[in-house]
């Protein structure tokens, strides 16, 4: 019983030693398309700006354009009555939301960079407040 504790614990402890470089492609994911990709921290830069947008105490609204909605922690991570708008959502001109979600060569004249994680960048659009729009569901599909 000793060596087979032992020997679970050896294994427990190896495994706990690598399980930071967890890639997809150790667990057979994403072969093709991201292989080396941590599989931690998938889309983790993306969740801590959405967490880094809910400290915003002007925030009325938020577009992630930088990644499809499905592929982020989404409203989980914002943790706001505020909408959440996807990449092909209205644009930036509409005044439904404030702030964006996108890739760092992004950035609009009058927008202020709020917060970076890897390539994404948490923006402050140059409008005051937001439009409410009636048609916004709540709700998912």
């Amino acid at each position: 019983m000793g060596r087979a504790l032992a020997a679970a614990l050896g294994c427990a402890a190896f495994s706990a030693v690598r399980l930071p470089a967890l890639t997809f492609g150790d667990l057979g994911q994403y072969e093709h398309e991201r292989p080396g990709a941590s599989a931690l921290d998938d889309f983790g830069p993306v969740n801590r700006l959405l967490l880094a947008a809910h400290r915003q105490e002007d925030l009325c609204g938020l577009k992630v354009e930088a990644v499809h909605l499905a592929w982020c922690g989404g409203s989980t991570y914002l943790h706001r009555p505020a909408p959440l708008y996807p990449a092909n959502g209205p644009p930036r001109e509409s005044g439904f939301f404030n702030y964006a979600l996108a890739r760092q060569e992004w950035v609009t004249p009058g927008s202020s960079v709020v917060a970076r994680d890897g390539p994404y960048i948490l923006l402050r659009l140059p409008v005051s407040g937001c439009r409410r729009d009636e048609g916004y569901q709540w709700r998912l599909p």
